[in-house]
């Protein structure tokens, strides 16, 4: 009986030492009418991860230690969005709406031959 409840308490510490978090969520186009962004970058500062959405704008990071986390968005042309976060040992849905960049200038682009 002794080993039973020291296999079952061992067990269970170690679940419960164990538990992490998740982030996930959409990065969409606020200037296309939210529209999913595919291929944007979303990195968390604290730990160096970085990874990009699929084709329905989504993303997640798993096995998160509890604690606070600063997510960086990105994509070509548009501004660039921090937010910080908490992880706990559960999910966390962060969704986020890019806006575009008023910073580019297009200037034009004379091509000659020799």
């Amino acid at each position: 009986m002794k080993k039973v409840f020291l296999i079952v308490f061992v067990f269970f510490t170690s679940f419960i030492f164990a538990q992490t978090g998740v982030i996930e969520g959409t990065v969409k186009d606020a200037s296309a009418e939210n529209e999913p962004m595919m291929f944007a970058t979303i990195s968390i500062k604290e730990t160096k991860q970085s990874i990009t959405t699929g084709f329905r704008g989504g993303y997640f990071f798993k096995n998160l230690k509890p604690g606070k986390y600063t997510l960086i968005y990105q994509f070509l042309g548009y501004e660039s969005v921090t937010k910080i976060v908490e992880v706990f040992d559960e999910k966390l849905l962060v969704n986020i709406s890019l806006q575009p960049s008023t910073d580019i200038n297009f200037e034009a682009v004379e091509l000659t031959s020799k």
